[in-house]
């Protein structure tokens, strides 16, 4: 390549910088060659860098789900709005490879910017989070110390069917659980006003069953499979609160309830169990899934319907469910069993009768609970960033 001044390039770049650029990629393409020519890359935009030891807490990557690739180092990510020298303010987002003159448009909501500085999840009410952040490189010791000392975790065995891995956090579906104390009054108040988010990411499979004895329970008549639920800290006590699998009937579907009221919403289970929610063909055993359920207590459903407020399933990113959950149905689980409540469950649930646990096999990836409902943009963000650091860090 000629360089000189009577170079063809820079007879190119002079005569280009006299004319206004046709487009934006023709005005990068000319910094590129800028760039080439003093063997320099322009202060345009910001420099990314792989996820390593040596980039330490200046990694920066883009991560592009829909053709799953990640850009980090020798790539420059130009956002709207960054002043292109001799053309304008960009209107598009683009990655720009100095090096190899490579140029990628981006496209809206089709990638996501993952830093040492972002975190993975909406901060704001969140009661437990159990991430890859954590998992990646985590040890039993450094994840106890990250969850806090109101988490204990319950009868692990450490090793790949039974704690952490590199990859994920496993639950043996016999009787590993997690507990988390959540008995402080202001705590509870907030759940209370405001309602909940549940977020789970990973595979999740049928676990055993026991009574609080440790007697085994038949599942081929009680074949639910428990996923989390809040009780009162009791072995053989209820819980008033719960999340799991219901198989039966072939409705492969997520259920939930706050406890009892035979008050009917969107999705009741049926006369004299309308507290139970199904969102019906939304489990597959043994698939990598991305689960997020919420209940907004703190707005109507509508200004038409001021007895119901929202409820909504999500699975990978997208609304499922979207339906009116009964105020009398949150009111009689807030007014009857709230109080005694002491301790939240993940891995496993109470049900059909108090002192039956129903334990989950679960390759965990992402764990999280919120005391409010999510937005929808906010589930979106966390779902987004979740999976995109997931598929291009971890997997």
């Amino acid at each position: 390549m000629l360089t000189g001044n009577n170079g063809i390039l820079k007879k190119t770049i002079e005569a280009k910088e006299k004319t206004e650029f046709a487009s934006e990629k023709e005005a990068l393409q000319m910094k590129i060659l800028e760039a080439q020519m003093e063997n320099k890359a322009p202060n345009i935009g910001t420099t990314l860098y792989d996820k390593s030891i040596e980039n330490g807490n200046k990694w920066n990557i883009i991560y592009v789900a829909k053709t799953d690739k990640t850009y980090g180092t020798d790539w420059i990510y130009i956002q709207k709005g960054t002043e292109i020298p001799d053309y304008g303010n960009a209107k598009e987002d683009w990655l720009v490879n100095y090096n190899s003159g490579e140029i990628v448009e981006l496209e809206d909501n089709e990638y996501t910017n993952l830093n040492y500085n972002k975190n993975l999840a909406i901060k704001d009410n969140l009661i437990f989070n159990l991430d890859s952040t954590m998992i990646e490189n985590g040890s039993k010791e450094s994840i106890q110390e990250q969850l806090g000392s109101n988490v204990e975790l319950i009868n692990f065995n450490w090793d790949e069917n039974s704690g952490i891995t590199n990859k994920s956090f496993n639950f043996d579906g016999d009787d590993d659980y997690i507990k988390i104390k959540y008995d402080d009054s202001k705590q509870k108040q907030t759940l209370a006003e405001n309602g909940y988010t549940f977020e789970f990411y990973g595979i999740i499979n049928n676990g055993k069953a026991w009574d609080y004895q440790k007697n085994p329970i038949d599942k081929t008549i009680y074949s639910y499979t428990g996923i989390f639920c809040y009780n009162d800290g009791s072995e053989n006590g209820g819980a008033g609160f719960r999340l799991g699998i219901e198989p039966n009937k072939n409705w492969k579907s997520l259920k939930w309830n706050a406890g009892g009221g035979d008050y009917e919403s969107d999705f009741s289970e049926g006369s004299g169990a309308l507290h139970n929610i199904h969102y019906k063909n939304v489990y597959e055993p043994n698939k990598e899934v991305y689960y997020t359920i919420t209940l907004d207590c703190t707005k109507d459903y509508s200004v038409d319907e001021p007895d119901y407020y929202r409820a909504i399933c999500y699975k990978n990113g997208q609304k499922e469910y979207d339906g009116r959950y009964n105020k009398k149905s949150w009111k009689y689980f807030v007014d009857n069993n709230f109080n005694n409540l002491t301790y939240f469950n993940v891995g496993r649930s109470q049900m059909t009768k108090s002192g039956w646990w129903f334990y989950t096999k679960m390759n965990t990836y992402t764990l999280r609970l919120y005391n409010r409902g999510l937005t929808e943009q906010e589930v979106k963000d966390n779902y987004e960033k979740t999976v995109g650091y997931y598929n291009s860090i971890i997997k």
